[in-house]
């Protein structure tokens, strides 16, 4: 146990090789009471290809925070990790989360000053909080949706259109021709993000910029990834 860090570090033995495991931890604090507990533990921590997180915006009205649960590939659930690790909340109103470099990011829009459209960055095997963004989403007012390519590519849409903004240099930039991006999933795709406006798929090649704009003959509702590489466009007609 490092009681610095507050974590305990558990090392497998050498014939486990993969898969999730119940570890039962035993202590007592100075007056010598026992607590006990139990600890979902996986060989390839959070990152494990086959869990799933499931994102919660929280009561914004009620004063909860939003939170994120994870669910095992096992099917347990583990209720609000990321506070339990952090001792934070995600921020008020969650309402996008994405992958990239090795780390989750989760974008709240809130109603309150300490949380107001924060950008929340964690490890993803550990779920540790590697950064916290608010004054740097400069014009990014009531974010609703992530899209992202690597840390200097975090493409975030608001109400104002989409902005890009990069941990490297802690600045954010309007994309030029997304003034009235949908509020509706953006997707990464071959290094490319897609987002649509109305009639029209938006694709940005990483830059600043819509760099092109197809057309399609209704509203578009929605845009969907295929695994065989392919993306899906459900539009009304």
């Amino acid at each position: 146990y490092d009681e610095e860090k507050t974590q305990i570090v558990l090392t497998a033995p050498a014939e486990v090789s993969e898969g999730s495991f119940k570890v039962f931890v035993t202590g007592s604090d100075a007056s010598g009471r026992l607590y006990r507990t139990s600890l979902l533990c996986s060989s390839l921590g959070y990152v494990d290809p086959l869990t799933t997180f499931v994102l919660n915006e929280g009561n914004a009205f009620g004063g909860e925070m939003g939170f994120m649960g994870y669910v095992s590939p096992t099917g347990q659930y583990l209720d609000k990790p990321f506070f339990a690790i952090n001792g934070q909340d995600l921020g008020v109103l969650s309402q996008d989360m994405g992958y990239a470099s090795d780390k989750l990011y989760v974008i709240a829009q809130g109603s309150y000053g300490a949380t107001d459209g924060t950008l929340t960055v964690m490890d993803c095997r550990t779920l540790r909080m590697t950064a916290r963004y608010k004054s740097e989403l400069t014009d990014v007012n009531t974010p609703t949706h992530l899209a992202i390519l690597d840390d200097d590519h975090i493409y975030i849409r608001h109400e104002g259109g989409v902005s890009r903004f990069s941990e490297q240099t802690k600045k954010t930039t309007f994309v030029e021709g997304s003034e009235r991006a949908d509020k509706n999933t953006m997707l990464t795709l071959d290094g490319k993000v897609f987002f649509h406006s109305s009639m029209t798929l938006c694709v940005v090649e990483g830059g600043d910029k819509v760099d092109q704009k197809v057309d399609f003959p209704g509203i578009i509702s929605g845009i969907a990834k295929a695994d065989d590489g392919h993306l899906y466009v459900s539009y009304s007609t």
